[in-house]
């Protein structure tokens, strides 16, 4: 998919297994190619980053996705969901890469971490909200300093 593509980022409440995996993909693959826009075709791809993020691409120069389109997606994922039960919904979960592993943690109890030292403006966390292929691939791990966490860090305002 080109740069310009739009995205959709679906973290994963916990890593999915090598066999969640595949079964992903098998429904994720079947979904992009029957993804329309108004009856016609999208040019569709999707990744699972980390095996914890579900990425949803489309190639809008070629047919923009439309909100019911967009709503098919959410309902495709939403089914891989229910069938893993795994919840790709939950924005209150924060992902951090910790040692090359991802761990998440509450947004609620963010500040009392980063008071403690438990996260530092160096912790490495996820650009979700990326909205093309491009911008996932230059920002998609940022620094908590870099990333809009920095406003839990101890001493800003």
């Amino acid at each position: 998919m080109p740069g310009h593509s739009r995205i959709w980022i679906y973290p994963a409440s916990r890593t999915l297994t090598p066999e969640e995996v595949n079964t992903t993909e098998k429904h994720l693959t079947d979904f992009c190619n029957s993804w329309k826009a108004h009856g016609m075709p999208l040019k569709t791809s999707f990744t699972i980053a980390y095996n914890r993020f579900i990425i949803l691409a489309a190639d809008e120069k070629a047919a923009s996705a439309s909100g019911c389109s967009i709503d098919s997606s959410v309902h495709a994922i939403q089914y891989i969901s229910n069938l893993l039960q795994v919840d790709f919904f939950d924005r209150s979960l924060i992902p951090f890469l910790k040692e090359g592993k991802i761990d998440c943690y509450a947004l609620k109890d963010l500040k009392t971490f980063f008071s403690k030292g438990e996260l530092g403006s160096g912790d490495q966390t996820f650009h979700l909200l990326a909205a093309t292929k491009e911008e996932w691939e230059s920002k998609g791990v940022l620094s908590v300093a870099d990333s809009w966490l920095s406003r839990y860090l101890p001493g800003t305002v």
